[in-house]
């Protein structure tokens, strides 16, 4: 039974392509817009994900998310 749990949730990684779920106005971000993890903090589930500026290709936004407010791409 535990090895079903396992393999059901995701296994994220560092620099994994992830997309939003949802909008976060503050950082001007939207749901779908695709970032990289960078970092993730302790045993838990957060991570620090970068967003980039797809014209000039300059980081728009970091943004520490859990792991239920985005999907791997």
């Amino acid at each position: 039974m535990a090895a079903n749990l396992l393999k059901d949730k995701p296994s994220f990684r560092l620099f994994d392509l992830v997309a939003l779920r949802e909008d976060y106005p503050l950082d001007n971000l939207h749901a779908g817009e695709i970032g990289v993890l960078v970092e993730q903090w302790g045993d838990e589930p957060v991570w620090e994900v970068e967003f980039f500026d797809e014209e000039t290709k300059e980081t728009k936004a970091v943004a520490t998310l859990e792991e239920k407010n985005f999907y791997l791409v």
